[in-house]
């Protein structure tokens, strides 16, 4: 049921606002954090979850963000990259929830110490070939390092000679390209 009612709900969200709008009302910015959790193992849940997550964080005004992180969707997409860290696909919707849930200042603080930048780091080591996970890997690195922990941390990790390498063996896609120059320049500030 948890399947069906996730991928129900991302279908719903996807790029149409007056919909995100109803699902916030409605209480899917509590909701779906837990179900993540309560589903760690389902690769359906979890894409289905993170996808909601994506679309509904996709504009940081709408406070949608801040409600996932408060009710524990940092944590429960770290355990989705954690559980499923040889699922490319999985790994590429978890990493797009990441990018976007740290746009806001206190979920890219939470990702912290729920473990985000460890997480990426395994995932990227494990998907850096493939450029249809390693960009949003990127983006979601670029996304942490606006907290100094994370960029520190980020840095300790080897995501500068992750991003490097992906940047060199993807240099002629334009989203890699862009992901990779903004995560390296994210990385440089202090």
């Amino acid at each position: 049921m948890a399947k069906w009612g996730c991928r129900a709900v991302a279908v719903l969200a996807e790029s149409h606002e007056a919909n995100i709008a109803r699902l916030g009302v409605a209480g899917a910015c509590e909701s779906i954090p837990v179900i993540l959790q309560a589903h760690p193992g389902s690769e359906h849940v979890a894409c289905a979850g993170c996808d909601v997550i994506s679309f509904m964080s996709e504009v940081v005004s709408n406070g949608f963000a801040a409600r996932f992180g408060q009710a524990g969707g940092c944590e429960a997409v770290v355990t989705v990259l954690r559980t499923h860290a040889m699922n490319a696909h999985v790994v590429t919707r978890a990493s797009i929830a990441v990018a976007s849930l740290s746009r806001v200042k206190g979920n890219a603080t939470w990702m912290g110490p729920a473990g985000a930048c460890d997480a990426l780091i395994t995932v990227m080591q494990a998907h850096h070939t493939d450029l249809a996970v390693s960009k949003f890997i990127i983006s979601a690195m670029g996304n942490l390092c606006i907290i100094d922990n994370n960029r520190e941390r980020l840095g300790t990790l080897g995501a500068c000679e992750l991003i490097v390498s992906s940047a060199r063996i993807h240099m002629q896609d334009l989203d890699t390209a862009k992901a990779a120059t903004l995560a390296m320049g994210k990385l440089c500030e202090h």
